[in-house]
């Protein structure tokens, strides 16, 4: 995988090249999926299973990752995915609760993951909170 001319969502993440391997998603510090082309969680980072109370990745792997927050963020999020998928990274600000049941604000940087050929193969979502508790 490659995220392209998106230096940002490299260092929020902690890879160091412009290839993004499996184990980057994996052991990333923050809240990272990898979305298929119908939305839906493809791999995420340890993180982001903990932060969401699941017992493994197994309980969001295939399920829409817009419908993992708040019905009123679903119509936002969705248009930043068709902008990735269009080649265009988009940033968005939503509210969801943690595992304990606290609000948490998100920082939320969507982009494109392009394959060799130059093409959007998939969709990078890089969830970083920003409430302090």
């Amino acid at each position: 995988m490659i995220v392209q001319n998106d230096p940002t969502t490299l260092e929020m993440i902690g890879a160091t090249a412009p290839r993004l391997r499996r184990d980057d998603v994996r052991s990333a510090a923050t809240c990272v999926a990898v979305l298929s082309d119908t939305g839906r969680v493809a791999l995420v980072s340890d993180v982001f299973v903990e932060t969401i109370g699941l017992d493994d990745a197994t309980q969001i792997i295939g399920r829409s990752w817009c419908k993992t927050w708040p019905a009123d963020a679903h119509a936002p999020l969705t248009v930043a995915l068709n902008r990735a998928w269009r080649g265009i990274v988009s940033t968005y600000w939503a509210r969801s609760p943690n595992a304990e049941g606290l609000p948490v604000d998100w920082d939320i940087r969507i982009s494109p993951i392009f394959d060799e050929a130059g093409d959007v193969a998939s969709v990078l979502a890089v969830s970083r909170p920003v409430t302090k508790h």
